[in-house]
């Protein structure tokens, strides 16, 4: 008994603390305000003059609309 009550109790603390986030909240598309500007600070330090370097590609084929993450 005291082992179920154990998991139960770990268990809805983890589900209750799941949806506690610090990062921007964007409930729609292109953001809160809709302007695609992500608002959030401390984030990185600084930004190099030339930009950021590129991470990867992929070839894209017509009627592609865009990324979904």
């Amino acid at each position: 008994m005291c082992k179920r009550l154990l998991m139960l109790v770990t268990s809805v603390c983890g589900a209750m603390l799941a949806n506690i986030t610090i990062a921007d909240d964007w409930p729609q598309w292109m953001g809160p305000q809709r302007d695609d500007v992500y608002r959030e600070e401390g984030v990185v330090d600084r930004i190099p003059a030339q930009g950021l370097p590129i991470q990867w590609r992929a070839p894209v084929a017509s009627g592609y609309a865009g990324p979904a993450v």
